[in-house]
Parts: structure tokens; sequence; C-alpha cells
């Protein structure tokens, strides 16, 4: 009897700890894909509107609004795309 006992709550626990990490790659893979899809998006937005001839600050405008930056956040992005495209 003892042993089933033991069996099953090494089973029970064995279930819950794949669970829990199986949630926590899930949620770390699920970020970086969201971070990477994020900057991508950004990348050709703000190549769009270089492309497009707008101003830096309407651009900074629209990625803080879009992708809630900050001020800071946005000039960051721009300031490194628009380098590259020189």
């Amino acid at each position: 009897m003892w042993d089933e006992v033991k069996a099953e709550v090494v089973v029970a626990v064995r279930e819950e700890v794949r669970d829990e990490v199986r949630a926590e790659v899930t949620d770390k893979v699920t970020d970086e894909v969201t971070a990477k899809v994020t900057d991508d998006v950004i990348r050709t937005l703000v190549l769009d509107y270089l492309e497009d001839q707008i101003p830096r600050e309407r651009i900074l405008s629209k990625l803080q609004k879009y992708f809630h930056l900050t001020k800071e956040e946005s000039g960051a992005y721009y300031d490194q795309i628009a380098a590259s495209t020189i």
C-alpha cells in the first residue's frame, strides 16, 4: 500500500514539474518571438517611413503611439535603423 501511494505521489510530482517547465519554456519562447517580430515590424515601418521621407519626429511619434515606446526607445530604434541605411 505504501509503495502505491509513493508511486502515485512521484507520478503527480513529475507531472506537475513537467507542466511548470513546459509553461516556463512556452512563456520564454513566446516572449522571444514577440520581441523579434516587434523588432522586425518596427524596422520595416521605419524603413518605409524613411523611404517616404516622413520627418524623424513624426516617425518617433508613430512608434510611441503604435508600440507604446518612450521617446528614448523610439529614438534608439530610429537612430539604429536610419544608420543602417547609410
